[in-house]
């Protein structure tokens, strides 16, 4: 799969960096090109998701106190995706 597909069905343009991770996952992935972009971006939103979350359970040690219905949103959503 060229970059230019990549981009096209996923949305996302990588860089020539990471899309070199990204065909090396390609090319392990038992599946065609669709169901591989699928995969990925299913993977890649919760990453971010999961990020997130990281993120504002730190804030939220720090005394943050409206992060907790936006962590149950976080989690919600990351289950949604995962499971």
């Amino acid at each position: 799969m060229m970059i230019e597909e990549f981009t096209a069905r996923t949305g996302y343009k990588p860089t020539p960096e990471e899309y070199k991770t990204i065909e090396a996952q390609y090319y392990d992935f038992d599946g065609d090109k669709n169901a591989f972009c699928q995969y990925w971006q299913c993977h890649n939103i919760a990453r971010r998701l999961i990020m997130q979350a990281v993120t504002l359970c730190a804030k939220k040690r720090r005394g943050d106190s409206q992060l907790e219905a936006a962590l149950k949103e976080y989690a919600a959503a990351i289950g949604e995706i995962l499971f």
